[in-house]
């Protein structure tokens, strides 16, 4: 698997090349410091998995993410922030892990990774089902949810309000990309 580190920390780079380094089957064939930065190496490099910090100057993770959203790499976030993880599945991130980064989650994560690449449906299909998954906020916490028990779902602008269990959601993603995502179901 071949993995592009981006993070704005020397260090936590250099720290995730190494835990990388002991996996077998990942090649690590980049590396960039913001998000910026990360657009032009994942088109030079051609990396099938970003593993992505958030909080970075310029292009953050999560701006890097939505740029690419629709297209691979596949992102697993590796960040401090905790916070954001609603935002990085609504952007179809693979795992979240949080920082100091443990060597057993990251391979959990490489695994995850590895289920969605081999999946034939295409990006997002894992045999896990988790191309239905969506994610509903609430007003503290965040959960999954199945897309196939949404009885509605409406375009609004570039995201899309649904309905389900009576009560309305917005999704950041678009109609078309949701479509897109959902069309096996």
């Amino acid at each position: 698997m071949r993995v592009l580190v981006v993070d704005d920390e020397p260090l936590a780079r250099a720290r995730l090349m190494r835990m990388l380094g002991s996996v077998p089957d990942v090649e690590v064939v980049g590396e960039a410091s913001n998000g910026t930065e990360a657009l032009v190496r994942v088109v030079d490099c051609a990396p099938e998995l970003v593993l992505l910090d958030i909080e970075m100057p310029g292009i953050d993770g999560l701006a890097f993410a939505e740029a690419r959203k629709d297209a691979t790499p596949a992102v697993v976030f590796t960040t401090a922030h905790a916070q954001f993880a609603a935002d990085a599945f609504d952007l179809d991130a693979v795992d979240y892990l949080i920082k100091p980064v443990r060597q057993e989650r990251l391979d959990r994560a490489l695994q995850r990774v590895r289920t969605r690449l081999g999946a034939p449906a295409g990006p997002g299909r894992g045999p896990d089902g988790e191309a239905h998954r969506l994610v509903v906020h609430g007003a503290t916490s965040a959960r999954f949810a199945d897309a196939r028990r949404v009885t509605v779902f409406r375009a609004e602008e570039k995201y899309t309000r649904f309905e389900l269990d009576g009560e309305e959601h917005l999704l950041r993603e678009s109609l078309d990309a949701l479509e897109r995502r959902l069309a096996p179901l």
